[in-house]
């Protein structure tokens, strides 16, 4: 159990701070080694939580797996910045998938904190607004991570391992605060 825990924040950790390894990889002759690292921790995360209960992580493994040996081979500097792309496609399949079932993603997690009592059909429809404001931010950040591919390595790493982040936690307290808002206003 330990292990498993401390395994999932290595992941967590490594997929924060991975645009800063691999620029400081980049720019000391290593950009292979972090792929391959990274690859590493995620194989191991599979292990220990299970395949079938992780296909996101899958996707996210076979795209830095083959990342990694394309850097190995070619040196491409490319290949290496695609991955957080990559993990946004993945982010934006999960969210945009959810919103073609009864509930979607932003409910399920909703739900864990919202009482069945309090959760009107305001609450239902709110979630998948959420959950729409969340597939227009993949779209939007995975579009500018794309073309940051193709600048420096610097600008690349700015963006996905900063401005980006920045960006997420805007979004996560605004809509923190409009969910306070609309509890005060008891709409749910």
């Amino acid at each position: 159990m330990r292990l498993r825990k401390a395994v999932n924040i290595a992941v967590i950790a490594a997929t924060a701070c991975y645009p800063a390894a691999v620029w400081w990889a980049l720019r000391n002759g290593l950009g292979g080694t972090v792929l391959w690292i990274a690859a590493g921790l995620i194989l191991l995360r599979l292990i220990l939580n299970g395949f079938r209960r992780n296909p996101i992580l899958v996707f996210l493994l076979l795209a830095m797996t083959a990342a990694a040996a394309a850097f190995s081979l070619s040196g491409e500097a490319l290949l290496a910045k695609l991955y957080p792309v990559f993990a946004g496609c993945a982010l934006l399949a999960v969210f945009g998938y959810s919103l073609t079932t009864e509930k979607c993603i932003v409910q399920r997690f909703a739900e864990v904190s919202v009482p069945p009592e309090e959760r009107s059909e305001f609450f239902r429809l709110y979630c998948r607004r959420v959950t729409w404001a969340w597939c227009i931010f993949y779209v939007l950040n995975g579009s500018v991570a794309l073309s940051t591919c193709f600048m420096s390595d610097t600008v690349w790493a700015l963006w996905n391992g900063f401005i980006s982040y920045i960006l997420m936690g805007f979004m996560f307290a605004g809509e923190f605060a409009i969910r306070i808002y609309l509890k005060r206003k008891k709409r749910f």
